[in-house]
């Protein structure tokens, strides 16, 4: 039997690939059918049944189809020339290439199996917006990894021998999830055209690419390069990327004298890009590099205080992290104005959050610190007791952010005289 022509663009919206295109409930279904419907009263009913159900059975068939298109995305694999990889490596290495291969194999693997995951859920979320999102972030970082598959089939010895650290430092695909910070994200690409900053980003997944596997006189040029290019052309998220990686690569104790400075300038790159996951690396990177200054209060403790950092904060703290990274870049230089920078991140973030918020008490580390070099030991006290309490009751007393907090606190009990408090705070730790 011929569908009637009156009921086609009613099915046609019900059939729609989309959710949102199509009607927004069975009681709208059946409105459309029946302003449409050239029959009397008496048949309506009849006709507005058959219409729902295969308007209903339709709609069944595009959400299982889409399904069934999601569930193939689970076994796709990247590109990435296993076999030309292995030859190099085996070429490269005769002695330790094929079982070096077989670990960098082993991570790709796991990778691309994650990438599966990842993108079937991807494919099945709610809302068409956050489906192009979360592929697009992930195609970026499957990107990635084939930009590193690429310089990998061509390997030297000493790019065999670096290849294992760079494959187990594969991009996190969780964060692809995030799509709120991905929304912020989208389209903010500063006065950059699209096509220039695509290029930027091709460019840069190849240098990055290349920053594990070759010596540091390689790869700071280019990244440099890069960063130059970024900043021509008013793209803040590739310049910020380029200042991060590009301080990564320096060695510890020349990124503190030498490289302070730029991670605070990427920093507010970073904030003027919505770019959360790269601020995170901005803070972990300056964070890393001090932790090497012998006492520094941060060391053995950046990672987490950089994912605590910025697992803690919404969007309404954006000027907030610029003080507290701004606090963190002077503190080495001028303790005055990593103070002022520290009392002003701890004004918003106690006006913003309340005095028992996280962030709160790590600028009141970051000034108890300041106040401790500075041998102000009473003010440093009072900032380092605020911190150790909110620690205490947000992260629990194992963690080791308060750890950090209780030694923090103990050291300037000493410095005041007070060594029988301090026994009395490790005996309270240990019971």
């Amino acid at each position: 039997a011929r569908l009637p022509r009156w009921l086609a663009p009613v099915l046609a919206r019900s059939l729609a690939a989309e959710p949102a295109a199509r009607h927004p409930s069975v009681a709208a279904l059946a409105g459309a059918i029946r302003r449409r419907a050239p029959w009397s009263k008496s048949r309506l009913p009849v006709v507005i049944a058959t219409g729902v159900t295969l308007a209903l059975a339709g709609s069944l068939v595009v959400v299982l189809g889409r399904r069934d298109r999601c569930d193939e995305l689970a076994g796709a694999q990247l590109a990435w020339g296993r076999e030309a990889v292995e030859r190099a490596f085996v070429t490269a290495d005769p002695a330790r290439g094929a079982a070096t291969f077989a670990q960098v194999a082993g991570a790709i693997g796991r990778f691309e199996r994650d990438l599966g995951v990842a993108r079937v859920a991807a494919c099945r979320a709610p809302e068409p917006k956050h489906r192009e999102l979360r592929a697009a972030c992930l195609d970026d970082k499957a990107s990635f990894v084939t930009a590193i598959t690429t310089e990998l089939r061509v390997a030297d010895a000493r790019v065999v021998a670096r290849a294992p650290e760079v494959v187990a430092r594969l991009p996190d695909l969780s964060t692809c999830a995030m799509v709120e910070a991905l929304a912020r994200r989208s389209g903010r690409i500063g006065r950059a055209s699209r096509e220039d900053a695509a290029a930027v980003d091709a460019e840069l997944r190849k240098t990055l690419a290349q920053a594990g596997l070759y010596p540091m006189e390689q790869t700071v040029p280019r990244l440099e390069q890069v960063e130059r290019r970024a900043a021509a052309i008013g793209y803040p998220r590739g310049e910020a990327m380029a200042i991060v990686q590009r301080t990564s690569e320096l060695s510890p104790r020349s990124q503190i004298e030498r490289t302070r400075r730029d991670l605070a300038r990427a920093a507010a790159l970073a904030i003027d890009a919505a770019d959360d996951e790269l601020l995170a690396d901005v803070f972990l990177t300056l964070l890393d590099g001090e932790a090497y200054v012998p006492g520094h209060p941060f060391a053995g403790t950046a990672s987490e205080v950089a994912g605590a950092y910025i697992r803690r904060l919404g969007d309404d703290d954006r000027e907030g992290r610029r003080q507290y990274l701004l606090a963190a870049a002077a503190y080495f230089d001028d303790l005055d104005l990593a103070v002022r920078h520290g009392e002003a991140a701890r004004a918003l973030w106690l006006r913003g959050h309340g005095p028992d918020h996280i962030s709160v008490a790590a600028a009141d580390t970051i000034l108890g610190n300041a106040a401790f070099h500075a041998t102000d030991w009473e003010r440093a006290l009072v900032h380092h007791e605020r911190a150790l309490a909110i620690r205490e009751r947000a992260l629990g007393s194992g963690a080791r952010l308060t750890d950090m907090s209780r030694h923090n606190h103990a050291e300037t009990l000493v410095e005041l005289g007070r060594e029988r408090e301090k026994v009395k705070e490790a005996r309270r730790k240990e019971e």
